[in-house]
């Protein structure tokens, strides 16, 4: 049995090719404002799927005997399942932080945003994670090594604040010891890469060598460099000491 609509009803439903076009742009331009977006909480992921979804849709409402559609839709989802998909096996520890202290130290400069985690913007906890995921999916990637990738996806996946990581959330971090202060800190005790969050939770600052130190600072706005001992107030309160498990030898 079929059911016919009033043409009133089917009305609302039927959209021109203009509106499908304009439909499609929207989304297009929902999809790349949020993928530069400098804050990828939950939310703004979930908004990024959604986007990408309608665009998939809308794509083939507007090209649907386009072959190259096809082709473009089935690379970007079997490659991506590929590398998240390839065989995992051991890895340099030593080569990964390498690779994690070169990305921190390439996000010198940039601009302080709450939440941040992109090069348009990080927070303290953005840059030790973001250093760590691209570090791995780079490394992993290169390496065709399934582990690696599956950790840079994680890490991004599961995001973790300060205080998350204070905590050893999810057993990405362990606890090395706990100090005074980052101007108190036998440096010989720490290696690069690891990093130190304040008691409270509020703040992460990463090592870099010797006495010089990381950090997203929201005051500066920006990332900086910092020998020790300083006077900035980040480096005199009591700070727990962490290492990526990743990291560990």
């Amino acid at each position: 049995m079929t059911v016919d609509l009033p043409d009133s009803v089917m009305r609302r439903f039927t959209t021109t090719r203009r509106e499908r076009h304009l439909a499609w742009g929207g989304s297009a331009f929902a999809v790349i404002f949020l993928s530069l977006h400098p804050v990828n909480g939950g939310v703004i992921r979930a908004a990024w799927l959604a986007a990408m979804a309608a665009l998939v849709f809308l794509s083939f409402v507007l090209w649907r005997r386009a072959w190259w559609l096809y082709a473009a839709l089935a690379l970007s989802l079997v490659l991506p399942a590929a590398v998240l998909a390839l065989p995992g096996r051991p890895f340099s520890q030593a080569s990964l932080r390498a690779a994690a202290v070169n990305e921190l130290r390439s996000f010198e400069g940039t601009r302080y945003v709450w939440g941040g985690e992109n090069r348009l913007g990080i927070d303290c906890s953005g840059l030790v994670r973001q250093a760590l995921i691209r570090a791995s999916l780079k490394e992993g990637v290169s390496s065709l090594n399934g582990n690696l990738v599956r950790l840079a996806f994680s890490l991004w996946w599961f995001d973790s604040s300060a205080l998350a990581l204070r905590d050893e959330y999810r057993g990405t971090t362990s606890v090395l010891f706990e100090a005074p202060s980052i101007n108190a800190v036998p440096t010989d005790r720490l290696a690069p890469g690891d990093f130190a969050v304040t008691s409270d939770g509020i703040h992460v600052l990463a090592f870099l060598e010797d006495h010089r130190w990381i950090e997203a600072d929201p005051g500066l706005g920006r990332v900086v460099v910092v020998d020790t001992p300083t006077s900035n107030p980040w480096f005199g309160v009591p700070i727990h000491l962490l290492r990526w498990r990743a990291l560990a030898e």
